[in-house]
């Protein structure tokens, strides 16, 4: 909880840190293999910054939920947990200005190991510098805040043959949140559209996400999130950025693209009141 709550607080307050750090690789590693395989991959990560840098690598397991987010714990905590078959090197590394490090990782399937999906993470994290907290007018505090930022890389291994019903995604509860985005530099006013995003199925998947809203059955807005991860039998809430949408009575059609023939969509009527 307590590297969440940091990578949190990080992205909050992460504009106003001098160094920063980026993964460059990608952060969901969907490995379809058998038993007994192994598979080698690589994390990449660097200092964009012009001041040194140290990082940590880490692992731990995850659990999502639609309640409280991506809750972290302790490696092989959980029983769907494939951290102990997972190798990385964990010590610091110090990167200078501009450095980029690539880290091996390895997954070792057991001879043993039944069918099913399984998965914990990766984490990438770093100590930026002290920030001063200033009033809204600008007057200096004696507060200043301890940034640290984290990537979390899902490592999700998926054993056994697949089949008809091992993926079942859905949507549920819609809802429409005014938010304010930055447009030219310009806050504007803008909607988010937040959706419960369920894998009631038995196998772990990737899908591509995609809202359509319509108003008299002609399309008025769009909007995609690629590569969401949904794990069986367990949910996030997944937030879609829309233009402002005028006062009216709206139809939303949700698709999750799983690839091949797994393909699901819903449909939701929505008002937006005045």
């Amino acid at each position: 909880m307590r590297l969440w709550f940091l990578a949190l607080l990080c992205c909050l307050l992460g504009s106003f840190a001098r160094a920063d750090l980026s993964v460059t690789t990608p952060l969901v590693r969907l490995l379809p293999l058998r038993a007994g395989m192994q598979h080698e991959g690589r994390i990449t990560f660097q200092n964009t910054s012009a001041l040194p840098l140290t990082v940590r690598v880490a692992q731990a397991d995850f659990h999502l939920s639609v309640d409280q987010g991506a809750q972290l714990s302790a490696p092989g905590s959980t029983p769907q947990s494939n951290a102990p078959w997972v190798t990385v090197d964990n010590r610091p590394y110090t990167l200078a200005a501009g450095e980029s490090v690539t880290v091996p990782f390895r997954v070792q399937v057991p001879a043993d190991a039944p069918n099913g999906s399984r998965w914990s993470a990766i984490l990438v994290e770093a100590n930026l510098p002290t920030v001063p907290v200033n009033t809204p007018d600008g007057a200096k505090t004696n507060v200043s805040v301890q940034v640290v930022r984290t990537y979390v890389t899902s490592v999700v291994t998926v054993l056994g043959e697949t089949g008809a019903g091992a993926v079942l995604l859905d949507f549920a509860r819609p809802t429409l949140a005014l938010d304010t985005r930055t447009v030219e530099g310009k806050p504007q006013p803008a909607h988010t559209l937040n959706v419960e995003f369920l894998n009631a199925g038995v196998q772990a998947t990737t899908a591509l996400l995609t809202a359509q809203v319509f108003s008299g059955g002609k399309p008025v807005a769009q909007a995609e999130l690629d590569q969401m991860l949904a794990l069986p039998g367990e949910g996030r809430v997944t937030k879609f950025s829309l233009p402002l949408l005028p006062p009216g009575d709206y139809e939303v059609v949700l698709l999750a693209d799983a690839g091949g023939d797994d393909v699901f969509g819903a449909r939701f009527a929505l008002t937006v009141r005045p």
